[in-house]
């Protein structure tokens, strides 16, 4: 989907009542289907951009993750 140019986001719901359970569903993503690094960077990208945080907090965070790529080892 996502080659297909589907915005494709991961997120959880109710986070007050269930916990932060949003990681698991990374690492469930990640366990499942298999996504490369740059993938999941996108899905995350997309993820931050169409949640309600303030555009400051979403551009700390994409820049967060774009860090996340640059450093992992090659």
């Amino acid at each position: 989907m996502l080659a297909a140019g589907v915005q494709l986001t991961l997120g959880a719901d109710d986070l007050l009542l269930f916990g932060y359970p949003v990681v698991d569903e990374y690492s469930l993503c990640r366990r499942s289907l298999g996504p490369s690094d740059e993938e999941l960077a996108r899905v995350t990208r997309y993820s931050i951009v169409a949640s309600a945080l303030p555009p400051g907090l979403r551009r700390r965070h994409t820049r967060g993750v774009d860090h996340w790529l640059r450093a992992k080892p090659q």
